[in-house]
């Protein structure tokens, strides 16, 4: 109670006090601004498609993609722009709660055996304390009661995706993450926080079920908006 008190519930997003004991972690106004993908969208990786395209996936998933099917709640644009970006750049990891929840309700009653998340490099944890895909995995686990394991690992160096082309990111990918030493089995969901052309996480899938992963799904809070992934 004393706690309440002096730390009442805000909007996940515009920082507006809440009622106390309220559950939802969002204003109303909010609520309904949040950018939901809904249906058509690709069945492979989430992405919106057209509604007169008839088919069940997109030009780039038709080619065939390391993972089984991307869980993705939100395009990256406004309120759900700012919840990531609060997160990762400005210290507040709190938020990686509430896009757990998103993600666990877009992936209905679908469980797999482990989850893992994108690493960073040393240089960022560094520099924010966390990686706010763990967050968002730990979170995820948590809610799904499924064991969380970290798999993967990033190369020296501190390389980023932010500005580069989808050539230049499909390239700067396949060299950033690097196979984790331990050899792995069963069905594993890799989180990530925002997608942009899927390089990300084709690589890392592809690193996942080349240790050993029967099956491997995809996770990811926001997919940027776009015709090709």
């Amino acid at each position: 109670m004393i706690l309440s008190f002096l730390f009442p519930p805000r909007c996940a997003v515009c920082r507006k006090l809440l009622p106390y004991g309220s559950k939802p972690e969002l204003c109303d106004d909010c609520g309904r601004d949040l950018p939901r993908i809904s249906d058509p969208r690709c069945q492979i990786c989430g992405r919106p498609m057209d509604s007169e395209f008839a088919m069940p996936w997109c030009q780039t998933c038709s080619k065939g993609r390391p993972f089984e099917k991307c869980f993705v709640p939100f395009l990256y644009d406004r309120g759900v722009r700012r919840l990531i970006s609060n997160m990762k750049y400005y210290g507040q990891p709190s938020k990686a709660r509430f896009l757990a929840g998103e993600i666990a309700r877009e992936m209905g009653g679908f469980r797999p055996d482990a989850i893992t998340f994108v690493p960073q490099s040393s240089a960022t944890d560094r520099v924010r304390g966390y990686n706010q895909t763990r967050l968002i995995a730990k979170e995820l686990g948590r809610l799904l009661d499924v064991p969380v394991r970290p798999a993967l690992r990033h190369s020296p160096g501190d390389r980023h995706q932010v500005g580069l082309s989808s050539s230049e990111r499909r390239k700067n990918a396949r060299g950033m993450y690097l196979p984790g030493k331990k050899r792995l089995s069963g069905t594993w969901l890799l989180v990530d926080d925002v997608t942009t052309t899927g390089s990300t996480l084709d690589v890392c899938c592809r690193l996942l079920k080349a240790m050993g992963c029967d099956r491997v799904y995809a996770a990811t809070a926001a997919i940027r908006d776009g015709k090709k992934f």
